[in-house]
C-alpha cells in the first residue's frame, strides 16, 4: 500500500516508534524502537534474543505508532505483519547507519549480540494531528 507522505516523513525522521505485539500467552507487549522505511515498508531492528523478535517469529502481526519528535501532536498508527527477518551483517549495518539520527555524532557501540532487522508490510495506516481532532470535536464534526 502506498504510504501517505506525512507517514513516510515520520518513518524517515528521527522519531521513536512503539511496536505492539501479542505474546504467545495472549498478553500484549510494547517496545520502543528506531524506525525507518524502505519501499513503503517499515523497518526496525531488535536484538535477535529479545522477546519481541521471538514473539514476531511466532505471530508476525503487530501495531506501530510513531510520534513526531518535533511536533508531538503529529502521529501515525499502523497495523501490519513482519514479512522478512534480515540477520547479520545487514541488521547491524542498518542499526549503525540510523544511529546518528537518534544519538547524534557520538560513537555507538551496540555490543556483540546479534541483531535482526524486521521488515513490516503495512496493511493499514493513518496519520493524525491531535490539534485538528480537537478542533473538529469542538466544532461538533
Amino acid at each position: 500500500m502506498p504510504l501517505d507522505p506525512r507517514i513516510q516523513a515520520l518513518l524517515e525522521g528521527p522519531n521513536l516508534a512503539h511496536v505492539a505485539i501479542v505474546m504467545p500467552d495472549g498478553s500484549p507487549r510494547v517496545a520502543a524502537v528506531w524506525i525507518g522505511v524502505e519501499d513503503g515498508r517499515a523497518l526496525f531492528v531488535k536484538r535477535e534474543a529479545t522477546v519481541e523478535a521471538s514473539g514476531l517469529r511466532a505471530d508476525p502481526r503487530l501495531a506501530i505508532s510513531v510520534v513526531s519528535v518535533e511536533n508531538p501532536y503529529e502521529e501515525a498508527h499502523m497495523r501490519g505483519r513482519v514479512v522478512e527477518f534480515r540477520g547479520e551483517p545487514e541488521a547491524r549495518a542498518w542499526s549503525q547507519a540510523i544511529a546518528p539520527s537518534y544519538l547524534g555524532p557520538q560513537p555507538h557501540d551496540p555490543g556483540p549480540e546479534p541483531f535482526v532487522l524486521l521488515v513490516v508490510e503495512i496493511d493499514h495506516a493513518a496519520f493524525h494531528h491531535f490539534l485538528d481532532a480537537v478542533t473538529y470535536r469542538r466544532a461538533g464534526l
